[in-house]
């Protein structure tokens, strides 16, 4: 929202992707979101950083909200719980998904998912960038720009026989 310099292009592809809102890591994040949301938090937060930023998602939960911990793009070791009056005291839920999990314990979950996630693209009702490398040096340029969050949509290498 009306961010300048770096964070302005990543506003702007959300945006052209749908997303009503976009909000952008940093200092003030749990009070722009609130703002966002007539003054109360959200009902739902997807991290993908493996506990990292669990505090600020409990800052960002409207009462009784539920954060889902998936991933650890982070890269650091997990990191500790909140205790439990904190969680307690916010009424909060939370949880944790594993795809690869999922997979295993119930993989007709996962194909129905799949499926689903597949005909939304073949309507045009879901749309993924994708980036197409030509080579494998290009990688690891693709890599940093997902490590510093400016990433856009799937890469795929094409490689040559």
């Amino acid at each position: 929202m009306g961010r300048r310099g770096r964070a302005a292009r990543p506003v702007g592809r959300c945006r052209r992707h749908g997303y009503e809102a976009v909000h952008v890591r940093g200092a003030g994040l749990a009070e722009e979101v609130r703002a966002a949301n007539g003054g109360r938090g959200v009902d739902l937060v997807l991290d993908p950083l493996g506990a990292a930023a669990l505090d600020l998602d409990l800052d960002l939960l409207a009462p009784g909200g539920r954060i889902v911990l998936f991933g650890n793009a982070s890269g650091a070791g997990p990191a500790p719980l909140p205790p439990l009056t904190r969680l307690l005291g916010a009424n909060a839920t939370l949880t944790g998904f594993s795809h690869g999990g999922l997979l295993v314990q119930a993989p007709a979950k996962v194909a129905a998912a799949v499926r689903r996630a597949l005909d939304l693209l073949a309507t045009g009702a879901l749309a993924t960038p994708v980036t197409v490398l030509p080579d494998l040096v290009d990688v690891p340029a693709a890599h940093d720009l997902l490590a510093a969050g400016r990433g856009e949509g799937k890469y795929v290498v094409a490689l040559n026989p």
